[in-house]
């Protein structure tokens, strides 16, 4: 279920929205400013394959410069050793295994990463437990048409309907869809475990396919494939007191020298893929010893999208 805007702080326009004040909206309405509110980065380079090539390429480069990938494997606890490093245990392929580190980058949830401290005091323990985040159930579609629309999304902000964003793959890359058809993903809010989360995907295509109908949308005939992905951890919910929970957390974990926290769910901040890619960049750097450990946390809090300047012409 959604929360009331009554329980959200207002930090959350604040970092996503740029217009602040009844004002602009006034000249807005009037025609007498003409700029819009910038919520997202006018132009963007996007990787053929998608997105993950990014993270495939970082992962070729590491495993070339000997550098070992390990995927499959479920953290369950980072703890401390006597001495030097820290010890982080793992689940991969059904095997207990561990592995002594200098430094620990995690992406992890703040809930799930203090789950895996087990010195983790019992006022940071709790204020982890007690933060909360808007899960996502995706329905993946394969379309045979060449293309749905020519928006790369669309948002559907009308309670009544199913889901709240539509995106034809396509519009990112012609890469990521067979030839001559599209790949389409509907965006449906929940939490993990309720109804939405549960419900059978024959269920939800049927209902999605009558919801798409309804905003001229319809796409019931061609769809040749459908199967749905989860994300528990989609969106931080930044609710009245989120700032105390937020701050008993990170003055526990931040002292920790070789442990760096980052990433939205990891800095429970509601921050852009770039924005985690920058905290990534800075986490090396201060690893290799050039750069301030801090400047992590200075992230995503400016108004502002990372976007390199162009030239009109």
């Amino acid at each position: 279920m959604g929360r009331s805007p009554r329980e959200i702080s207002a930090d959350w326009a604040a970092q996503r929205i740029s217009l602040l004040n009844l004002w602009d909206v006034l000249l807005l309405l009037f025609k007498i400013k003409k700029e819009q509110p910038k919520t997202y980065a006018a132009r963007f380079h996007y990787p053929p394959g998608g997105i993950g090539r990014i993270y495939e390429r970082l992962a070729e480069r590491a495993e070339g410069a000997g550098a070992e990938v390990r995927l499959g494997a479920r953290a369950t606890e980072i703890r401390r050793r006597d001495g030097a490093g820290t010890r982080v245990s793992y689940l991969r392929e059904g095997r207990e295994e561990s592995e002594v580190a200098d430094f620990v980058i995690s992406t992890a949830p703040l809930p799930r990463l203090l789950e895996m401290l087990p010195e983790a005091p019992a006022e940071a323990a709790d204020a982890a437990a007690r933060m909360s985040f808007r899960g996502l159930r995706f329905l993946n579609l394969i379309v045979n048409r060449p293309v749905i629309t020519d928006n790369t999304w669309i948002y559907i902000s009308e309670p009544e309907y199913f889901f709240f964003r539509v995106q034809d793959l396509r519009n990112w890359s012609p890469s990521l869809c067979p030839p001559g058809k599209c790949a389409v993903e509907l965006e449906i809010a929940c939490d993990a475990g309720d109804e939405k989360w549960r419900m059978p995907d024959d269920e939800v295509k049927d209902i999605c396919m009558r919801d798409l109908a309804a905003v001229e949308l319809d796409i019931a005939g061609d769809v040749e494939a459908y199967a749905s992905s989860f994300d528990e951890y989609s969106y931080p919910i930044y609710d009245i007191d989120y700032k105390e929970k937020l701050k008993a957390v990170l003055d526990f974990v931040w002292p920790r020298e070789n442990l760096l926290t980052i990433g939205r769910g990891g800095l429970f901040r509601y921050n852009n893929m770039d924005h985690s890619i920058k905290m990534g960049l800075l986490a090396a750097r201060y690893i290799a010893g050039g750069e301030g450990r801090d400047n992590i946390l200075e992230i995503a809090k400016e108004q502002s999208v990372f976007e390199a300047p162009h030239k009109k012409h």
